[in-house]
């Protein structure tokens, strides 16, 4: 985990999906990202223009795996719960990239952060904005508080706003 590699000193920065637990970094933010709906191309034309929570409960859903300190598995069952939704999961994965691989091979559905459907394996997909699950991430990029970094890594921090 980078937070972990960060805290070893292994490396000096690291962007990343804010945390639960920040005490010990200085922190930069990054705009915050909202969260779509991603579909195989080949499905789309079953579903309506915006799709609902309701129209997409039938479907295969590749679930976004639960991740120590961070809430969006979580808060996603949430807004199903809220919806009285129960989700076809097939199954739970926690690598995004590969996430998105399964749902260009039109093995199922999922619900992500934006900023993580660029992929070189999008090229299959359609993406919905998806307000009935209104949770966002926000992008930090992150370092040990008073640990001395390298000078390459002091210039990028600076370029960061």
């Amino acid at each position: 985990m980078l937070l972990n590699k960060l805290k070893n000193q292994d490396i000096d920065i690291v962007l990343l999906i804010r945390p639960g637990i920040t005490e010990h970094f200085d922190m930069k933010a990054l705009p915050a990202e909202q969260s779509i709906l991603i579909v195989p191309d080949s499905w789309a034309p079953s579903l309506p223009e915006q799709p609902t929570m309701k129209e997409i409960e039938h479907l295969p859903f590749i679930m976004l795996g639960a991740m120590e300190n961070y809430s969006f598995h979580t808060n996603l069952l949430e807004a199903f719960k809220k919806y009285h939704i129960e989700p076809n999961i097939v199954i739970e994965c926690k690598d995004i990239p590969i996430l998105v691989a399964l749902v260009n091979r039109g093995q199922g559905i999922s619900i992500i952060p934006r900023m993580n459907y660029k992929s070189l394996f999008a090229e299959h997909l359609k993406i919905y904005d998806f307000p009935q699950f209104e949770s966002s991430v926000e992008p930090v990029v992150m370092k040990l508080k008073d640990v001395p970094i390298t000078k390459a890594a002091e210039k990028f921090w600076n370029l960061i706003h």
